[in-house]
């Protein structure tokens, strides 16, 4: 089952939260998250943009790859094997990403 966080817990229980928020990316690799005020519909609606996108065929998605945009915003299919996996991970991602203004201490990450 896909861990799921709470985020109206982390001011409960910062550190605590924060540590299982961690293990569960390393453990799993991505989690589950409510109480963070996005409206249903809004959730809704971007499932469905993604299903569509996710649904053509390679070459239509592969129009919207972007060289060195990669990881920043622009579609990517990665061939990636996970640790300990003996096949490739098929993981299709797109991404969209806010560009930190010069100077930011996490803009060179």
């Amino acid at each position: 089952m896909i861990p799921q966080f709470d985020l109206r817990d982390f001011e409960s229980d910062k550190e605590g939260f924060a540590q299982e928020f961690g293990k569960a990316f390393h453990d799993f690799g991505f989690v589950s998250l409510k109480g963070h005020g996005i409206p249903q519909r809004t959730l809704n609606a971007a499932a469905r943009n993604a299903t569509q996108f996710f649904e053509q065929p390679d070459d239509v998605k592969s129009r919207y790859w972007q060289k060195g945009m990669e990881g920043i915003t622009s579609y990517t299919k990665n061939f990636e094997q996970a640790r300990g996996a003996k096949l490739v991970d098929l993981k299709e991602e797109w991404f969209i990403r806010t560009r930190l203004p010069e100077g930011h201490p996490m803009a060179a990450r």
